[in-house]
């Protein structure tokens, strides 16, 4: 007897992630953060420093949650070193231009051109504004003043690094398994739709279809990088769910890698269907039995990404598929080295046995022929 329990628990979790999608709690734990930071610096720099432009350092602390603990600290770096770099400027322009109407036009230009350093990054026009405020408030006749400048703004970053690295630092381990997951069911759905195709000849409307699907593969391969990277740059410097990390490396990172790598050949395999396909095609098309055969072998390896996709797949399975889609690949190769009809019947198939032998490797993690060699001694490769 079925379980009507498992329906209504899989509605339950679809809806729990639509909900969570749209909340976004990871964001509205930054912006709680980021608000907590500013009272914080504020009460500091305003009552137990006593500065005497205490903005300056809540400002500061605001601007300083990043997406990641690793941009927070490179946004802290630079913002102190643009706003270290203004106070200098404004002191040396002070000195060298009595008149303060032309200080403020010869510290602006060259302030906003030092900004554009990169190692000051988004940080950079702090140059040009300190400086100008140096000016214009008169800080360098009272060198304590160009002191407390600098202290509010290394308030404000360290107390806005400190709490975006010790309370909930953000990291991002969905993304990559959601990226997977829909990389390895689109890879699926376009294997199959070339599957079926070969199987019907007399179908042309699903050889559109597939097209379709390789250019949606192609949006989910760049997304599944993207979030790689999104992920790897979040746990650096990270001390938070080492442990969940560490899984998400394991477990979804190597089959992310060999679905991407996959793809060109997936990509190739899919343009020699189309043209093998189409009624124009400059290959002799093979037969019912040749294609059929074939389009079982993709099954497999369709079957073997929407394993490595699923958060409760098995990867012992997945390697099993593709032993067996293997498997069936060394037979239609054997029948093409022993084929004595039209050499374009051979070409054909030939034209898709390859990408998809290179699809395979790169699936069980094989490196293949296409993968550039480490330079050895001596120049051999």
């Amino acid at each position: 007897m079925p379980d009507a329990r498992k329906p209504q628990a899989m509605t339950m979790r679809r809806v729990r992630d639509a909900v969570e999608r749209a909340l976004n709690w990871q964001d509205l734990v930054q912006v709680a953060k980021a608000s907590i930071a500013v009272v914080v610096t504020w009460l500091l720099a305003r009552h137990l420093l006593a500065l005497p432009q205490p903005f300056l350092a809540p400002y500061a602390a605001m601007f300083l949650f990043e997406s990641t603990v690793y941009r927070s600290l490179q946004a802290a770096r630079q913002q102190i070193g643009a706003v270290g770099a203004g106070v200098l400027l404004g002191g040396v322009a002070h000195e060298l231009i009595a008149l303060p109407t032309a200080a403020i036009g010869v510290v602006v230009p060259v302030g906003l051109l030092l900004g554009r350093w990169r190692h000051f990054g988004s940080s950079g026009i702090w140059v040009a504004v300190t400086a100008l405020l140096v000016i214009i408030q008169g800080t360098v006749n009272e060198p304590e003043l160009l002191v407390d400048r600098l202290l509010e703004i290394a308030l404000g970053a360290v107390v806005g690094l400190t709490i975006n690295m010790l309370v909930f630092p953000p990291i991002y381990l969905r993304r990559p398994r959601e990226a997977t997951a829909g990389l390895a069911r689109e890879l699926s759905v376009l294997l199959r739709g070339i599957a079926a195709s070969l199987r019907e000849m007399d179908s042309p409307d699903l050889a559109a279809k597939w097209e379709d699907d390789a250019r949606t593969v192609e949006n989910h391969v760049r997304h599944a990088h993207q979030a790689q990277q999104w992920s790897d740059e979040s746990a650096r410097l990270n001390l938070r769910r080492r442990g969940e990390r560490k899984n998400v490396v394991d477990r979804w990172q190597p089959a992310a890698t060999a679905l991407r790598r996959s793809w060109p050949h997936l990509r190739e395999l899919t343009e020699a269907a189309y043209v093998i396909t189409h009624e124009h095609a400059p290959f002799t098309t093979p037969d019912e039995d040749l294609r059929g055969e074939f389009a079982d072998v993709l099954d497999h390896v369709a079957d073997a990404a929407a394993e490595m996709g699923m958060h409760d797949g098995s990867s012992d399975d997945a390697q099993d598929l593709l032993r067996r889609a293997d498997d069936g690949l060394r037979a239609l190769e054997k029948r093409v080295d022993g084929h004595h009809g039209p050499i374009q019947t051979a070409a054909g198939l030939a034209s898709l046995l390859l990408p998809t032998r290179k699809a395979i490797a790169e699936l069980r993690g094989v490196p293949t022929v296409e993968r550039p060699a480490q330079p050895q001694p001596n120049g051999y490769r």
